[in-house]
């Protein structure tokens, strides 16, 4: 029985003896680095999102609102960067997307990212305002939603958090796959 790697010197596919592992060092360690991969993209969602929730926490202003922020997982750990996003055109959306998150995303060597932008449901009627968090890495990428509740004497408050049930694709997102994927110059 042959090494499911396919390499033809792959010792696990000479061995005679029928109890050994069929699968070699090499493929093993890519399979434990895959997994790996996946554990840190779990982490890394689970502290963004503890962070988000702590940091909306202490806002005070009824009118608060929260800038574009990119949290990056990069060999210094989780950093993030503000943008200003609050009435940003198309053309600034698309530099931003497509030029200048992902020159961060590289000078910082990011492993993977969260997007944390405010934004409008408009599957409800009335649309409504929600939080998007986008989180990627070079393998995939998954959104969380938040709906804003706002009232007129406290600050907003975030509630439904929700995983997005559709395929997260995007101008926003692709961009920020290809920078991650993309060697840093």
């Amino acid at each position: 029985m042959a090494c499911v790697c396919s390499a033809a010197r792959c010792r696990s596919a000479r061995s005679g003896s029928p109890y050994e592992n069929r699968l070699c060092a090499p493929y093993r360690r890519r399979v434990d680095e895959q997994k790996d991969d996946l554990d840190h993209f779990d982490v890394f969602r689970d502290d963004v999102l503890g962070r988000v929730r702590r940091m909306h926490a202490v806002l005070e202003d009824p009118d608060a609102d929260w800038p574009g922020t990119l949290f990056l997982d990069s060999p210094v750990g989780v950093t993030l960067r503000l943008f200003n996003v609050a009435g940003i055109t198309e053309v600034e959306k698309q530099k931003l997307a497509t030029v200048t998150r992902p020159a961060v995303v590289r000078d910082e060597a990011a492993h993977r990212l969260c997007w944390l932008m405010p934004g409008w449901r408009h599957d409800v009627e009335p649309p409504a305002e929600c939080l998007v968090l986008v989180f990627a890495d070079k393998q995939r990428a998954e959104s969380v939603i938040a709906d804003v509740v706002r009232s007129r004497s406290r600050p907003p408050r975030l509630i439904r958090w929700r995983t997005a049930t559709r395929a997260t694709t995007g101008l926003f997102v692709d961009a920020a796959r290809a920078a991650l994927a993309a060697e840093k110059s």
